[in-house]
């Protein structure tokens, strides 16, 4: 007789998961900050964080990182700081752009 896979589950639960690539590695962690806001990371194959996405109750940031794991851009929502669009390469004036 055929086999059926189990269907899957609708809702997966937890405090965090990590997406492993085939290496063992960590490529992706979702994830709770202290405060029990939302975050993604998302790796290179080599290990180096790559983007970095998180909400709080004031505002989100996204964080994409260069080759040296330096921010190179930064957008940033704040209800307290405002909002902005950090833009940095390595050697070369960091630039600011803000409503």
């Amino acid at each position: 007789l055929p086999t059926h896979p189990a269907p899957p589950p609708e809702v997966l639960r937890a405090y965090a998961f990590e997406l492993l690539s085939k290496e063992g590695k960590v490529v992706a962690q979702l994830f709770t900050a202290e405060d029990g806001s939302g975050n993604l990371r998302l790796r290179s194959g080599d290990g180096m964080v790559r983007v970095k996405l998180g909400a709080t109750a004031d505002g989100t940031a996204m964080h994409l990182f260069d080759a040296q794991a330096e921010p190179a851009v930064s957008l940033i929502t704040d209800e307290k700081l405002g909002t902005s669009v950090t833009l940095a390469q390595k050697g070369k004036q960091k630039r600011v752009i803000e409503p």
